[in-house]
């Protein structure tokens, strides 16, 4: 899976900085977090959905290693990677792409 650097304020995703595994988790939405006041807002735009794409922004993401150990892909940047194509029922497929802040921001925020 490609990663790419994300700018929150444009919503543009830029070059390709890493390749990883597929991620096997993610965890709890941004926007969860900010609904529920578990965090201050955060400046961030993402792309506008398309019929064949979707944007989320998540609070961490990663794979479970062999010993079943989570293994984060957050980075002192903001990143994004599109983590595949999902079907939601029998409609068409959707590539979801995933976006991660930089490590330790919402923590910050708390």
């Amino acid at each position: 899976m490609k990663v790419f650097k994300f700018n929150p304020e444009t919503g543009q995703r830029g070059e390709q900085i890493d390749s990883v595994k597929r991620i096997s988790w993610t965890d709890a939405s941004v926007k969860y977090l900010i609904d529920s006041e578990q965090v201050e807002p955060v400046d961030l735009v993402l792309p506008k959905a398309t019929k064949n794409e979707r944007w989320i922004a998540h609070c961490d993401a990663g794979v479970t290693d062999k010993e079943g150990n989570f293994v984060s892909y957050l980075r002192d940047e903001w990143v994004c990677f599109c983590q595949g194509e999902v079907r939601y029922g029998q409609g068409p497929g959707v590539w979801e792409w995933i976006v991660l802040p930089p490590r330790g921001l919402l923590q910050d925020l708390v």
